[in-house]
């Protein structure tokens, strides 16, 4: 058990034990029940929504934020609720019938459920689209690893024409789209013909061109998708 799930434990213990004390202190009827009853729930849905967040290990803003931030506004209503309604009734002033008080808490459970619920399908969207912006990106990373690897094949007076090629691939989109995989897949060549020249001492300034101009055309097509 983690740290982080002991105090959870402890402050679902705390949150049922309060009210429990309080409970048996004072002179109980339906409606007394019926808040004591929900007060323990809202405890019990608290702790069991923080422990599965706990056994999901999710390290986001989403739920370690807004999460837990969530179950504290619907916890505080519900004390806010139990303690109010409870005073007025005690003390003769006015009294909530149980039916209003049960179709009450109904609502805000419901409500709370559709809070969590919606954070977590924010996470998956945000999760999925990562991982769909990464899958994007890994070819053009791919291109510049490869780049990068002539720089120390590079002649003394090459190396800056190489660094030209590097800083361009460095520099571009690097969000892959099936409309410019064909000039991805020249750029590519052309980065495989300037590996073979560097290793060889040739002349690779031809080719750093051709393939600036690549990258080039390359941002030009992406601007115009966009």
């Amino acid at each position: 058990m983690t740290t982080q799930q002991q105090r959870i434990l402890v402050g679902g213990l705390i949150g049922a034990a309060v009210p429990t004390a309080v409970f048996l202190l004072i002179p109980k009827d339906a409606l007394i029940v019926t808040l004591f009853l929900f007060l323990l729930l809202s405890v019990v849905v608290a702790v069991a929504a923080l422990w599965q967040l706990s056994q999901a290990n999710r390290e986001t803003y989403l739920t370690t934020l807004a999460f837990p931030l969530a179950l504290k506004g619907f916890l505080a209503l519900e004390a806010g609720m139990a303690v109010a309604f409870c005073a007025l009734h005690l003390s003769g002033g006015w009294s909530i019938p149980v039916t209003w008080y049960a179709a009450l808490q109904v609502v805000l459970l419901a409500v709370t459920a559709w809070k969590l619920l919606a954070i977590g399908a924010a996470k998956e969207m945000i999760d999925d689209g990562g991982a769909g912006t990464k899958a994007a990106t890994s070819a053009w990373k791919l291109l510049q690893a490869d780049a990068e690897a002539v720089l120390p094949l590079a002649t003394p007076e090459s190396r800056r024409e190489v660094e030209g090629v590097v800083e361009a691939i460095r520099y571009a989109d690097p969000v892959s789209v099936p409309e410019v995989s064909a000039l991805e897949e020249e750029i590519r060549s052309q980065i495989v013909r300037l590996k073979e020249l560097a290793s060889e001492k040739k002349e690779v300034s031809a080719v750093c061109q051709d393939i600036r101009d690549a990258v080039r055309d390359r941002a030009t097509h992406l601007k115009a998708l966009k």
